[in-house]
């Protein structure tokens, strides 16, 4: 399989939103699920400068994709993937909060 160009990428990671968005309010689109599609979109977009010359490779982000990753996903252990991503949230503001 070949890497697909650019446009290509966006074009299907676009797509992926999409069908995204509306399997959150379909029957298919359960809470555990949900999270984990809008996680690998996350991932997707970290990976954009894999596609496009234009964006930069961000530290901080590559980090937080890796830290993702780490995450514990399992059926049972949806309040410590909530507290864990609780977390990610804080530290993503701290980080924003120095680029600003």
């Amino acid at each position: 399989m070949t890497k697909p160009t650019a446009d290509e990428y966006l074009f299907e990671l676009s797509g992926y939103v999409l069908n995204c968005a509306q399997m959150v309010l379909s029957p298919r689109g359960g809470t555990r699920y949900s999270v984990l599609r809008f996680l690998d979109v996350l991932r997707r977009v970290i990976d954009l400068p894999e596609y496009a010359d234009c964006i930069q490779q961000d530290p901080y982000l590559l980090e937080l994709k890796e830290k993702l990753g780490k995450l514990s996903i399992e059926r049972d252990q949806m309040d410590k993937l909530g507290d864990s991503l609780q977390g990610l949230l804080n530290e993503f503001a701290t980080e924003a909060s120095q680029r600003i």
